[in-house]
């Protein structure tokens, strides 16, 4: 509780770095961490979309509710800017499986991005790994393109041998 509160008052700092850190920390607390809710919305006004997207992130890990990350994925996804897309990857693969209702975002990166920046989006279908993720890696896999294949390939025996241990 007392690194809550500690977390809670340093989302006032002027510093962006110790507003982002305060905001990832308060929601590595998960559900522990309700008491921030209030505290945390105020952030969803900040100027920049990594302070709103991180926030947007736990709120969803605190409350299970995902209106905010919603609209923040949308905006991060709308954007032309290549690293807010990106971030908002990075963001889907940290969730694993809570980020399901989010794989047409992974989905719709990977048919926009050049085979070599999807990377991220294999990652995020890989750590996400639901049925309609694996559908989407195992496309991939077929893929004319050596390095969207390889990629995908790789992303698909981690999904079937999640502990890296070989069957040979």
């Amino acid at each position: 509780m007392c690194c809550q509160l500690l977390c809670c008052s340093q989302l006032n700092s002027s510093d962006y770095w110790t507003r982002y850190d305060a905001v990832n920390s308060l929601g590595s607390f998960g559900r522990n961490a309700s008491q921030a809710i209030p505290s945390l919305k105020k952030q969803l006004d900040d100027k920049t979309l990594l302070i709103r997207l991180r926030t947007a992130i736990a709120l969803f890990l605190i409350s299970n509710k995902d209106a905010e990350l919603k609209r923040e994925l949308k905006a991060a996804f709308s954007s032309d800017d290549r690293s807010d897309r990106y971030e908002a990857m990075k963001a889907i693969v940290e969730l694993n499986r809570s980020g399901g209702p989010f794989v047409r975002y992974a989905l719709a990166e990977l048919r926009r991005s050049p085979p070599e920046l999807a990377a991220e989006a294999i990652n995020a279908l890989q750590a996400i790994g639901t049925e309609e993720a694996i559908a989407a890696l195992q496309a991939t896999a077929k893929s004319s393109d050596w390095m969207l294949r390889s990629q995908a390939l790789k992303a698909l025996e981690k999904v079937r041998n999640p502990d890296g241990k070989g069957g040979n």
